[in-house]
């Protein structure tokens, strides 16, 4: 058989730069098909445009328009797990605290999502916790967002700009999750106008 790239990391993630091969990928590139490796079935809402913006291949995102992954529990985190999550964002506006990532059930305890408004924060319900960084998102200029978990420290960055939060926020859900707007309490006034590659 065949093996390629394989490799081997001890470390923590004082350098977010060292992490390769996630569990999930989603390239967003053509048709979303998840690439690590766990198989995800990802469904298409609204319809969602493939383009190509300042030369990389990403999806438009906009009212109604985003993307939900089947139920799993990849994404159910809790208090202890450490994780790693990237994603290329393009921002068109910033109103109404635009969902990226969302995980969020009303009324279910410590289901989550990532947000920003005038920053980058992730909630989550039933704790009433809130991690806001002071990281700005920029408008209409590509950027990366890399959010990882260590002990009870996360480390949020955008591009080359960085800071550690402690906190002992649970982040737990085995629902399907959602891309670029608020899906299980839909509420459209938050859903992400801009383009997203590689999560």
């Amino acid at each position: 058989g065949y093996i390629d790239n394989f490799k081997s990391i001890k470390e923590d993630l004082v350098n977010l730069n060292t992490i390769d091969k996630p569990a999930v990928h989603l390239p967003l590139e053509t048709n979303a098909i998840n690439t690590g490796f766990t198989p995800l079935t990802i469904n298409s809402v609204g319809s969602p445009t493939y383009t190509t913006v300042d030369g990389k291949k990403c999806i438009k995102f906009e009212s109604g328009k985003y993307l939900s992954i089947n139920s799993n529990n990849i994404f159910n985190l809790g208090t202890t797990s450490d994780f790693y999550i990237e994603l290329d964002v393009y921002p068109l506006v910033v109103s109404n605290s635009p969902v990226l990532f969302d995980s969020f059930i009303s009324g279910s305890s410590d289901t989550w999502q990532i947000w920003y408004d005038n920053c980058l924060k992730i909630y989550s319900y039933g704790s009433n916790h809130v991690i806001a960084s002071s990281l700005v998102l920029q408008l209409n200029v590509w950027q990366t967002i890399k959010i990882a978990r260590l002990g009870n420290v996360f480390k949020l960055s955008i591009d080359q700009k960085s800071e550690d939060i402690v906190s002992n926020i649970s982040l737990s859900n085995s629902q399907a999750v959602a891309l670029g707007a608020q899906h299980y309490s839909r509420n459209s006034s938050y859903d992400f106008n801009g383009y997203m590659s590689n999560f």
